[in-house]
């Protein structure tokens, strides 16, 4: 992976930020632009992750990436489930197909598994919240949102494609996105289906 960059390299690969964005982030001061320099600078992480991951990472990298990010936050979900063991199977599924152990077809199922997973541990969040007394669910309701998501691969013209689609805020709720230090506040969406195709080349 690519560790240091000239200025030209970060004006032609800025993303969303403009020329003058660009020139206020810290690292476009330094003589040498290095990758630590990025990662250790003052933008948000999430555009930290973007350029790490769609301008440097190649696909195999990615695939790593992502293993690792599922891996770092395993056990929030195991503390709280530690008799399913489906999410961390698909973690290792995926392990397994970079590895050339198993198929795609198997990785998929792991991963169907995994998602079938979110689904009951959502489910059991709406029964918790239907359990609880009205004087204790007063503005829980009101916070609570719930997407849902299906997958469904083929092949077309000998070319994997798999379909995707995912239903935010499944249940039209109404409820708080976030809020700011200056005692301003945001609205989630309303209920947003999005559906995409993916052809792997």
């Amino acid at each position: 992976m690519k560790k240091t960059f000239a200025k030209e390299f970060m004006q032609e690969n800025s993303g969303c930020y403009d020329s003058d964005d660009l020139s206020a982030c810290s690292f476009m001061s330094l003589p040498k632009i290095t990758l630590d320099s990025i990662l250790n600078s003052e933008i948000p992480l999430k555009d930290k992750f973007w350029f790490v991951c769609k301008k440097l990472a190649t696909k195999e990298q990615n695939q790593q990436i992502a293993i690792f990010c599922a891996e770092t936050v395993l056990h929030i979900y195991e503390n709280k489930y530690p008799n399913d063991k489906r999410p961390r199977e698909a973690i290792q599924a995926a392990k397994d197909y970079l590895a050339g152990k198993i198929s795609v077809s198997e990785l998929q199922i792991k991963r169907a598994a995994a998602d079938d997973a979110v689904r009951t541990a959502a489910t059991k969040v709406i029964g918790d919240l239907d359990g609880l007394e009205p004087a204790d669910r007063e503005g829980i309701d009101e916070m609570f949102f719930l997407d849902e998501r299906a997958e469904d691969a083929t092949r077309i013209a000998a070319k994997p494609v798999t379909f995707r689609a995912t239903v935010e805020n499944l249940f039209d709720k109404s409820y708080w996105a976030g809020s700011f230090n200056d005692n301003f506040a945001t609205t989630g969406g309303p209920r947003t289906v999005r559906v995409s195709a993916t052809v792997d080349f």
